[in-house]
């Protein structure tokens, strides 16, 4: 009876961290590709001349991603050119298999 039990904890145990670990794992990857992204959609907004709006930027999001981008121009005065930007982008990683969800943001500046 007591290897029974020890055999059952143990797969129960081998389970949990197998789990834990593919979770971790795909967190990391959802954030590598949220970074990735950001720095796509960065460039081309510095390459236009921050001309492109926010929906413009946003029509690039690849379907089934909940990413969600918000811009910031600031403007010199003496010549009406844009001396700094911010793009945000907000995006939810989910662990499916635990049911762990966490929204992050994360932000680029450029000049």
């Amino acid at each position: 009876m007591e290897q029974i039990v020890k055999a059952f904890t143990g797969i129960f145990m081998a389970l949990l961290l197998s789990f834990t670990g593919i979770g971790l794992i795909n967190i990391s990857i959802q954030e590598k590709n949220a970074d990735e992204f950001i720095n796509c959609v960065a460039s081309q907004w510095e390459a236009s001349n921050f001309m492109l709006s926010e929906d413009t930027l946003s029509a690039n999001i690849p379907e089934g991603y909940d990413y969600a981008i918000s811009t910031e121009k600031a403007v010199s005065k003496g010549n009406g050119q844009v001396s700094y930007a911010l793009i945000k982008m907000k995006y939810t990683t989910r662990v499916p298999i635990l049911g762990i969800r966490a929204e992050k943001e994360i932000s680029r500046s450029l000049r």
